[in-house]
This record gives C-alpha cells, structure tokens and sequence, in this order.
C-alpha cells in the first residue's frame, strides 16, 4: 500500500477559522460604525447650529449670505450621507442577526474547525492500494 501525501495544509485550516473569527466579530464591527457615524451626525448638527446662529445674529451682505448658505448646504449633505449610512448598516446588522439568531457563531467555528480537523486527519491517513497495476507501486 501507498500512503498518500498531506491533502490540506495547515493553513487553509487557519484560513477557515480566521473566516469564523471575522464572521463573529461582524456585528460588534457594524455596531462600531453605527457609533461612529452618530457621532459624525453630531458634529454636523453642531456644525449647522452654528451656521444658523450667525444667520440669526449677524447683518451680512448677498455674497456673504451666498457663503453662508453653502456652507449649510454642505454641511447638510455629509449629514443626510451620514445617516444615511448608518440606515444601511442597521438593515444589515438587523438581517444579519434575524440569520444568525439562533446559532452561536463561536460554538459553530468551534465544530466546524473541529469537522475540518478531523476531516484533513482522515485524509492524511488515507493509503492507496493498487487495484490492477501493483507493478506500479514496487
């Protein structure tokens, strides 16, 4: 008989399970995001408050009015693009969640990596014995 060479390499097995790892820490990273682009919504709403105020307070001629109103618009705009952003990512996290509801991510890298394991065991074992042509493997 002929023992096979390794079928899988120990990195692919290191692939898979950094695969999960990701897989499980994509929540905790969206949650991330949501937090931070909140926190941008913040400063733009703080942005476009002082904007108004000098609207409010001040006498300015047309051009400078012009100036100021661009300035809201821009303002505005990176905050509608902020939120958004954070619109998209809570439908996503919210279909990511309604998937993985009942499955525990860590437990299931766990057994799957443990499936891999074995599975890349059961192929290093393997030997191969000629059917026909024993001549082959003198």
């Amino acid at each position: 008989m002929l023992k096979m060479k390794k079928a899988v390499k120990p990195l692919e097995v290191e692939r898979l399970e950094a695969l999960f790892n990701d897989l499980s820490s994509v929540s905790e990273d969206m949650d991330n995001k949501i937090k931070e682009l909140n926190d941008e919504v913040r400063i733009y709403d703080l942005e476009i408050q002082d904007i108004l105020h000098k609207i409010e307070g001040y006498n300015f001629n047309a051009s400078e009015g012009f100036l100021l109103a661009r300035e809201l618009k821009i303002a505005s705009g990176k905050r509608r693009e902020a939120k958004n952003n954070i619109s998209i990512i809570c439908s996503a996290k919210a279909k990511f969640e309604e998937s993985f509801r009942d499955v525990n991510l860590d437990k299931m890298s766990l057994r799957i990596s443990q499936s891999v394991k074995d599975q890349i065991n059961s192929m290093n074992r393997r030997k191969y014995k000629a059917r026909v042509r024993e001549d082959l493997f003198d």
